[in-house]
């Protein structure tokens, strides 16, 4: 009987810990260093206001950059890529702050990259997971 009480508990803690780690948030942590985003993965509700802490530990200019739903880069991020752009912020070396956006209001996967010149190429991307 002890055997069957300790595979039910487990069952549930695992149950509830999935439920929670994969639904959407409203606020956002994240950290930029040269070529990664740390996490790289976010899943948000449409059209909520989404709370960013975000921290640029790099060497260098880093931006967080959404892409509209459906958008594709090229080889890298170029000029013609801007007009595909979400929502945007950068920060140099050392900076951090605390700002906000809107989520998209549509459903969908939406990329996160970063357009200093070759960093896309190196795979600093993220998605954004939109739920309705």
């Amino acid at each position: 009987m002890n055997f069957k009480k300790s595979i039910t508990l487990v069952v549930l803690v695992l149950l509830l810990g999935s439920c929670s780690a994969g639904g959407p948030t409203e606020h956002i942590k994240v950290s930029m260093t040269d070529f990664t985003y740390n996490p790289n993965s976010f899943t948000v509700q449409a059209g909520k206001e989404i709370k960013l802490d975000i921290a640029n530990n790099g060497a260098i200019v880093h931006n967080f950059l959404i892409m509209n739903a459906g958008s594709d880069i090229g080889q890298d991020f170029d000029q013609e890529d801007e007009k595909n752009v979400y929502w945007k912020i950068d920060l140099g070396p050392g900076q951090s702050t605390t700002t906000s956006f809107t989520a998209p209001p549509e459903p969908g996967e939406y990329l996160i990259v970063c357009s200093t010149a070759g960093h896309y190429i190196a795979g600093m991307i993220g998605k954004l997971h939109v739920l309705p």
